[in-house]
């Protein structure tokens, strides 16, 4: 070994994020489809509304899950289990790791309500005040790294789940980038294609 290198012991959450994604990624079949979009629309909603984009988006997730039900479920040991509610986890990221706070029954919130689950959820994930109950139990898991100059990305899909929704940045006058990764051994391309399409349209004609 080098006299030079530098050894770190990781910390217990980042042993956790690396279990589970390592387990995920050499068990779960991941491909990704991203589809742009015009967010104006969306920000004109979010601004007469008092909320952010990403609200907006999450909104329209939720619903489309009822439509689109293999995303909203998991492959274990050659059967499809769906889930009887729809609630997104929405990935914080914090000291040496994340957390994913769960938006319960999300397809049943108005967008005000998403607006107000959601902020409370991550405010309290940044000062570690979460109840442990309140991030499990996710059906479907949507990461934003919209606050950065990155237009789009993909991710590891979380444990028992089989799509992850990402979000790049935004801008009311710029086509906005959304990729949706998901598990292809319940959920064939033309299936996440169709479902980003109508994503897509939602957002672009502020369908609420």
């Amino acid at each position: 070994m080098s006299e030079d290198l530098k050894v770190v012991v990781p910390s217990k959450m980042r042993r956790v994020v690396a279990h589970i994604t390592s387990e995920s990624f050499s068990k779960v079949p991941h491909y990704h489809v991203t589809v742009e979009f015009d967010a104006g629309a969306a920000f004109s909603l979010s601004q007469r509304s008092g909320v952010k984009p990403v609200d907006v988006i999450l909104y329209h997730v939720a619903r489309l899950l009822r439509e689109y039900e293999l995303l909203n479920g998991y492959w274990e040991e050659d059967t499809i289990y769906l889930y009887g509610e729809i609630n997104i986890g929405y990935v914080v990221a914090v000291d040496d790791g994340m957390l994913i706070p769960v938006i319960r029954k999300a397809d049943e919130l108005a967008l005000p309500e998403i607006h107000i689950k959601r902020r409370d959820l991550v405010t309290r994930a940044l000062t570690h005040k979460l109840l442990p109950e309140e991030y499990k139990g996710g059906t479907f898991t949507v990461s934003n790294l919209g606050v950065f100059p990155v237009d789009s990305f993909t991710g590891v899909i979380y444990k028992n789940q089989s799509g992850l929704l990402t979000l790049g940045r935004l801008s009311p006058d710029k086509l906005g980038k959304i990729s949706l990764v998901c598990d292809h051994r319940l959920i064939d391309g033309y299936y996440a294609a169709k479902f980003l399409s109508e994503l897509k349209s939602r957002l672009e004609g502020e369908m609420m």
